[in-house]
């Protein structure tokens, strides 16, 4: 049986303080890359994204952390292959066939 936690103290994970890996194409691949951020997102309990069929446009911290992880660059092809919409309101496998295109 657990012990009790005492009224009035909270339990607090903290994150790890392993930096979200940033893709560069001259350390690995795109497809490892891939698999070594879903890996960082799983160790550091990041959600996974939303369902897409019933609710594609919401904002997801995976999503965000995904983009944000890529250099420049990888961006801007997001950004000017979503056109008109922001790369936000793709699936991060949405994202991934974007890129590997380029």
């Amino acid at each position: 049986m657990a012990a009790e936690q005492p009224v009035g103290v909270v339990n607090i994970v903290q994150p790890l303080l392993i930096p979200v890996p940033i893709f560069d194409p001259a350390i690995n691949s795109f497809s490892g890359w891939v698999e070594l951020f879903e890996e960082w997102c799983t160790t550091n309990n990041i959600p996974a994204e939303p369902d897409p069929v019933n609710n594609v446009v919401a904002q997801n911290q995976r999503r965000s952390l995904f983009q944000t992880a890529n250099r420049p660059r990888a961006y801007e092809i997001l950004r000017t292959d979503c056109l008109p919409d922001r790369p936000n309101t793709k699936t991060i496998p949405e994202l991934i066939t974007i890129l590997r295109r380029k």
